[in-house]
């Protein structure tokens, strides 16, 4: 007989862990008892528990129907005539409530709270929506991760209306809060998404739940995401590799070419600018480290600034020529959370000479103007420069503290992409070399034209109720797909998994802003595997949402 997934210890466990999060107000009541409807599971006799989510008493079945029972005691052959009868009729109740929290809670949930099931009609609830949305991308949910190994927790926060709301983030595994970390320094003003790395060591085997809270000043949580993580022996079987991997490419040197000649004593600023050319967001905890040469008064180590995969970054180290003539060097390279080095050597190379031409900051770029381009999708700058010795520009823009990017050397002009229609912008920008930057040159204005109306893809979210199973066993595939113009159907299909139903597939009819539903499966199995599910949501133009997926692990019985 193959171990249950859970034991009795872990459910109650978990059970009460749940309790606290409701209480806190972590959880909402609907949030709590879909919560409390996933702790089912199947003893080693076959024998299915469940906890009631109001009085925390044990239910089980062992085949007909549900009626209390209590797994720490010795359970008699023969029971008087009337307890029976209270059981059988505990059975006929808790069999409808228990059976249909296990199958339908999660849809019950989605669909009183948003929305129907595909032809008919329920006024949802007035509903508040999560002030910060946290997502955990790596690793994935239900991955096994090897023990005494570090793993980094990679997430993202975001709020459309800022995240100035957000005041610390805490890592949480089994309900005790490991690591907290203040996010306001990190964050500029207006500043609507942050990826994170936090990292955890797992030092026990076993399943752990590990969440990541964002909480404002007074504690109260903003938003949260939890994953499940299975921390085992490292053994011959490989673990699944990571969900994201880190890299990183050198774009080119934006101040202080190799060999630039400098005075003794002279401060300076050496400044790379580099692409993520991986996988996973640098957030907290990615540093740039010296790893050789002379220390040349720079810090062991700088905060990398937050930098999505795919963009760039620009990293900049504060250096100071040695009292002694002579050429020097030193290296830097990029390190992950976990401390593993990545990405390409950064070098400085200097000389040093008593009698070098002496280095002045460049002069203000004149004439600076802002105006409307790409149809209201950009802003276009353009300046006068001054100078013959800058390095580059940095553009800046009054709702963003820190520079929006670079134009480099002898450049006239820079487009800002990142702008939203409707709104005022104001920007300013400065020469700079590596001894220093000019003053700021005057403020140019530009008013954007309103926003005008457009048809964006549907979004859909999937979610199956419980994620690992024994062959023969219920799942239910829940999915909630929303359209400004409205959702005309939602497809969802397994992806090669061997099950002729679920690769077969089943297509969802809708016909409102939003469409919700459930689709009960039963999985068969030989050997243990992990069943991939894909959605698909499509709307009233036609248009169809980016692909949700979801895998399950199904284990035989012997």
């Amino acid at each position: 007989m193959d171990r249950p997934l859970m034991n009795f210890e872990q459910a109650e466990r978990r059970f009460r862990e749940l309790q606290k999060h409701r209480d806190r107000g972590d959880l909402d009541d609907n949030q709590y008892r879909v919560e409390v409807a996933k702790l089912l599971f199947r003893d080693a006799q076959g024998v299915f528990w469940m906890i009631d989510a109001d009085d925390g008493m044990w239910l089980c079945n062992h085949g007909e129907c549900w009626e209390v029972g209590d797994p720490h005691a010795e359970r008699s052959t023969e029971s008087a005539p009337e307890t029976k009868r209270q059981r059988r009729r505990w059975g006929v109740v808790a069999s409808a409530v228990a059976l249909g929290a296990l199958l339908g809670l999660i849809g019950v949930f989605v669909l009183q709270r948003w929305s129907i099931l595909p032809g008919g009609a329920v006024p949802p609830e007035p509903t508040t929506s999560p002030q910060v949305q946290v997502a955990i991308a790596s690793p994935a949910d239900g991955s096994r991760v090897a023990l005494d190994q570090e793993v980094a927790i990679e997430s993202t926060i975001q709020s459309a209306s800022g995240l100035e709301v957000v005041d610390r983030v805490e890592l949480q595994v089994n309900g005790q809060t490991l690591a907290g970390q203040p996010l306001r320094p990190r964050l500029q003003p207006g500043q609507t998404s942050l990826p994170l790395s936090q990292p955890w060591l797992p030092t026990s085997a076993g399943e752990h739940q590990v969440t990541v809270f964002a909480l404002s000043a007074q504690g109260e949580p903003l938003g949260q995401a939890t994953i499940t993580l299975n921390a085992t022996e490292a053994s011959d079987e490989a673990l699944p590799e990571p969900a994201c991997t880190p890299g990183a490419t050198l774009v080119g040197d934006v101040t202080i070419p190799s060999g630039t000649a400098f005075r003794p004593a002279i401060q300076m600023e050496k400044v790379w600018q580099v692409r993520n050319s991986g996988t996973c967001a640098w957030g907290m905890g990615y540093e740039l480290v010296r790893v050789g040469g002379e220390e040349l008064g720079a810090p062991d180590t700088v905060t990398v600034p937050p930098t999505a995969a795919d963009a760039s970054a620009d990293l900049a180290v504060p250096f100071q020529a040695p009292e002694e003539s002579g050429a020097y060097t030193n290296t830097w390279q990029l390190r992950s959370p976990d401390g593993t080095l990545f990405g390409p050597l950064l070098g400085l190379s200097i000389v040093v000479e008593s009698q070098a031409q002496e280095s002045l900051a460049p002069s203000t770029p004149a004439s600076l103007k802002a105006t409307v381009a790409e149809d209201g999708q950009a802003v276009r700058l353009t300046w006068q420069d001054r100078s013959d010795n800058e390095d580059a520009f940095r553009v800046y823009r009054e709702d963003v503290e820190a520079s929006i990017g670079l134009a480099p050397a002898n450049a006239r002009f820079f487009m800002d992409n990142a702008v939203i229609c409707g709104n005022t912008y104001r920007y300013g920008v400065v020469a700079f070399n590596a001894v220093g930057a000019s003053p700021m040159s005057e403020i140019a204005e530009v008013n954007l034209p309103r926003c005008t109306p457009a048809d964006a893809p549907p979004t859909l979210v999937l979610t199956v109720v419980p994620t690992q199973v024994m062959a023969s066993e219920p799942i239910t595939i829940v999915f909630q797909a929303n359209d400004d113009l409205g959702v005309t159907q939602v497809t969802v299909k397994g992806e090669a998994t061997g099950q002729p139903e679920l690769d077969a597939g089943r297509t969802f009819p809708c016909s409102d802003l939003i469409c919700a539903g459930s689709w009960p499966v039963t999985p068969t199995a030989e050997v243990s595997t992990t069943l991939v599910l894909v959605a698909v949501a499509r709307d009233s133009s036609g248009q169809e949402s980016e692909s949700a997926r979801m895998t399950v692990a199904v284990r035989p019985r012997e």
